[in-house]
């Protein structure tokens, strides 16, 4: 049973950037703690983190992307594209959250 969560109530979130090049190449994951609101400035963000863990000034956000999953959830997780995705996304790293309390 979701809670029903507004698309532009800000939020923290810890989360883990992981990064596999279209070669495959892994690149070292990392950390980050942000507050963000909407699914742009959450993009935003980590599209400008993409750009200095490549060390690529040439990326855009059309080369890649984005998808979420929460700890020890299986599979390739879910593409983080739209609002509704954003929603689900917020949803569930506050159930999370509150289980660790």
């Amino acid at each position: 049973n979701d809670e029903v969560i507004s698309s532009d109530e800000e939020f923290e979130i810890n989360y883990k950037l992981i990064i596999k090049t279209a070669e495959g190449i892994s690149i070292p994951a990392k950390w980050f703690k942000e507050s963000v609101s909407t699914i742009d400035e959450f993009l935003l963000l980590i599209h400008k983190k993409t750009i200095i863990l490549t060390k690529d000034n040439t990326l855009l956000p059309t080369d890649y992307n984005v998808a979420f999953k929460v700890p020890k959830e299986t599979g390739a997780g879910t593409q983080l594209s739209d609002g509704q995705d954003f929603i689900k996304f917020k949803t569930k790293c506050l159930k999370l959250a509150a289980k660790k309390q």
